[in-house]
């Protein structure tokens, strides 16, 4: 489409080059495009960035990031740009907006005494560095657009955005409306009118954060987990009773109890509300562990297993521990996935009668196990029947810790397990193999022991677990406990049984324990509690998978009949008669929201239309 694409020659700046890098390096004046990102992301990193002098990024785990951005596409953006013809010219920017053209411009240094507008008059003290990915003209209007490997407009695209457009409004007077994202999504616009003065306020908040340093305190973002600064941050939030120390409140849930006056966890215990958070800054300030839940796993052969991955959906390693003796299977090169999967299910089915343990809080090691076989096509129907517990997650339903998060490497730090490698974690395990695919060196054997120390965790935690006594906590609010007006049924061990034994729940184990006197509602958190999905009760475990028997229940539901004799999943088709007779071939997941015989519809309409 764009036959016209410019690299503007000319240097819009009053400095020269060598100067530039110099000055960059050194002032705490120069306020520049990815320092919104950083100030937006981190404003303590970002004032301590300036104060050391070194990038913001320079405290994040660098090859942590450098996958990810790879992961993410990266490469998207350098496509981009590669595929671009770009022509140097000498036209100054005055003329080249007039054409239809793209146009990238060199960096753009602005002076804050060049700004006549109304601005704080610090800004006399700053310097403005930075400049879009290109700009878009069209004869009638110029769109600064940045290039970004992720789909969702995010706050920092409109900041950003808006930045260029302020540096852009005062070196040249032309006053952009609208910016562009382009993205995996497609190009998205943006309105960046409105923002240029929520910019203005940002960039006076930062200049005067960066004069007064004690302003800005450490608080917890999702980057913490790889940045360096992490304990020094902790020591100052401990110090503060910083309400973000708290498993389940954030930045924003702070924000809104701060709003109602509980400035920290020392005003939170002091509450009558928010009984589930007070149990947790109880757990925190008292450091010990608060029953809230029965934790139990039904008895069986536990094979407790780990996996690790390439940060993607491909697993290199199978780690796993039945009747104390740990294994491991190892895929050398990615390619050899579909053997070591093959390998593991041919190990489960020498025994009898398996239950398959993990740890994640998420089913993580099960889905991507499960996706693995799905995906190589081996026998998934044999895996789909075996239990699985994730201990996390039951952990999470049963007990309260005094820790920011329930991963493992922190409720096994608590319980004192001896772990040996404290310094890895599954990306820095991720980014070494990588590292290996490319180099073609060795594994090193820390690696693989790292595995091993997570698989053993498991059981280890699972026993010191058990060991805990007290009373069990009730944390639901007095005044949600009233309202409902529910009788409490204490589960017998034969009620779980029901449960576990007889999984799936069908309507008849329903009614029986409806009779005996327990709730859907207690039921479903129960199924819950042991990990089970139930299609009737609903749930959070593992899926279920339908089956032909379903499918001919929901056609039964609309007086008609699934003519098809075998369910393959949820969007491959199936025959279908309603009651009038017509037949059909559509999707079992149109039919489960709401869809029915088109036949029927289409004559509904016709009568309609008459």
């Amino acid at each position: 489409m764009w036959h016209n694409i410019f690299l503007v020659e000319k240097e819009y700046t009053d400095l020269n080059t060598t100067f530039i890098k110099i000055i960059l390096r050194m002032s705490k004046t120069i306020i520049y495009g990815h320092d919104i990102d950083e100030y937006l992301r981190c404003p303590y990193r970002f004032i301590k960035s300036k104060k050391e002098g070194v990038e913001s990024s320079d405290y994040l785990d660098s090859n942590f990031v450098k996958e990810v951005l790879i992961r993410n596409g990266i490469k998207f953006e350098k496509e981009i740009f590669s595929t671009m013809d770009w022509k140097k010219t000498s036209e100054p920017l005055e003329k080249l907006v007039k054409k239809e053209c793209i146009v990238q411009l060199p960096l753009i240094v602005l002076k804050g005494s060049d700004i006549r507008e109304d601005v704080p008059s610090d800004f006399s003290k700053i310097r403005f560095v930075g400049r879009p990915d290109m700009l878009i003209c069209t004869g009638k209007g110029i769109f600064p657009a940045d290039i970004k490997h992720h789909k969702n407009i995010t706050k920092i695209d409109v900041y950003r955005l808006g930045f260029y457009a302020f540096l852009i409004k005062v070196k040249f007077g032309f006053s952009p409306a609208t910016g562009l994202i382009l993205g995996k999504a497609g190009i998205q616009e943006i309105d960046i009118q409105s923002a240029y003065w929520d910019v203005i306020a940002l960039i006076n908040n930062m200049y005067q954060d960066v004069l007064d340093k004690s302003a800005v305190r450490p608080r917890r973002s999702q980057e913490c987990e790889i940045c360096s600064l992490k304990e020094e941050c902790l020591v100052d939030l401990r110090t503060r009773k910083d309400l973000t120390l708290i498993h389940g409140i954030g930045p924003v849930k702070a924000k809104k109890l701060k709003e109602e006056g509980i400035k920290n966890i020392d005003d939170l215990l002091n509450q009558d509300k928010y009984k589930l958070f007070r149990l947790r800054a109880k757990s925190l300030t008292e450091n010990r562990i608060i029953k809230i839940g029965d934790f139990f796993i039904p008895d069986g052969n536990y094979v407790f297993f780990d996996i690790e991955t390439d940060m993607g959906e491909k697993v290199w390693l199978i780690g796993y521990l039945y009747k104390n003796k740990f294994m491991f299977l190892y895929a050398d090169k990615l390619k050899e996935e579909k053997k070591i999967i093959s390998d593991f299910l041919i190990f489960l089915k020498t025994i009898k009668n398996p239950i398959l343990i993990s740890y994640s809080c998420s089913n993580f090691d099960w889905n991507l196990i499960y996706g693995a076989i799905r995906r190589h096509k081996l026998n998934y129907k044999f895996i789909e029947k075996i239990p699985h517990y994730d201990i996390g997650l039951l952990l999470k339903r049963s007990y309260i810790f005094p820790n920011m998060s329930f991963k493992l490497k922190e409720i096994g730090s608590f319980l004192n397990y001896p772990f040996k490698h404290d310094d890895l974690d599954g990306r820095l395990v991720a980014s070494a193999y990588l590292k290996h695919l490319e180099t073609e060196k060795e594994l090193s054997q820390k690696y693989l022991d790292y595995n091993e120390d997570d698989v053993r965790a498991i059981p280890f935690i699972i026993s010191k677990v058990n060991e805990q006594k007290g009373v069990l906590v009730d944390i639901i609010e007095k005044k949600e406990k009233q309202s409902t007006g529910r009788k409490h049924i204490k589960w017998s061990d034969e009620d779980i049984a029901i449960i576990v034994k007889r999984y799936p729940i069908k309507g008849s184990l329903i009614k029986e324990l409806l009779n005996r006197g327990h709730t859907r509602d207690s039921i479903r958190v129960k199924a819950i509690e042991l990990g089970i999905r139930c299609k009737f009760t609903g749930g959070t475990g593992r899926k279920l998978k339908l089956t032909i028997e379903d499918m001919q229940d929901m056609a039964k539901h609309r007086g008609g009949k699934c003519i098809s004799k075998q369910y393959v999943d949820s969007v491959t088709k199936l025959k279908w008669r309603c009651k009038a007779g017509h037949e059909w071939d559509t999707a079992p997941r149109n039919i489960k929201n709401g869809s029915w015989c088109p036949w029927c519809a289409y004559y509904r309409r016709l009568k309609t239309k008459k």
